[in-house]
């Protein structure tokens, strides 16, 4: 099977989801699947530099490639984006918050969606990126 992880690198959404994604990309590979990470052109993030060889082949035989399975972590996915994904390939949304959250087939939120936000197909705390030293609250430092 081959798969394509599609994170958000906007400024100012943190590296959750590229961590997430890569991470996932990765443990896909492990398993023996065909997996590739999608960045920008000229992305230079150190953790996409850390492994060149995830970064997708999105050009194949000089048509855009077809995917068995895309999963975009991308925190808002616009309308339009939404529909370029699809026509590649089926679309699994990690933690999907924006105007398409309705429109994937697989939807996996990692915390409780807000209220009246349509439902996931699963709830899945445990993909959560916690960091290691957390800080002391107010209410644990008395």
């Amino acid at each position: 099977m081959t798969f394509l992880v599609v994170p958000t690198l906007e400024k100012a959404h943190g590296t959750g989801h590229l961590l997430r994604s890569f991470e996932l990309a990765r443990s896909l590979r492990a398993l023996g699947a065909e997996a590739y990470l999608r960045a920008g052109a000229g992305e230079t993030h150190p953790l996409i530099l850390q492994d060149p060889s995830l970064l997708d082949l999105a050009v194949q035989d000089g048509h855009l490639r077809q995917w068995d399975c895309i999963i975009l972590d991308r925190f808002r996915t616009p309308p339009d984006e939404f529909a370029r994904w699809s026509a590649l390939g089926p679309v699994i949304g990690i933690d999907e918050g924006g105007p398409c959250r309705q429109d994937f087939p697989f939807l996996i939120d990692l915390l409780p969606p807000l209220p009246g936000a349509s439902p996931a197909n699963m709830l899945c705390p445990s993909l959560l990126r916690l960091p290691r030293h957390r800080r002391q609250s107010f209410y644990s430092a008395r």
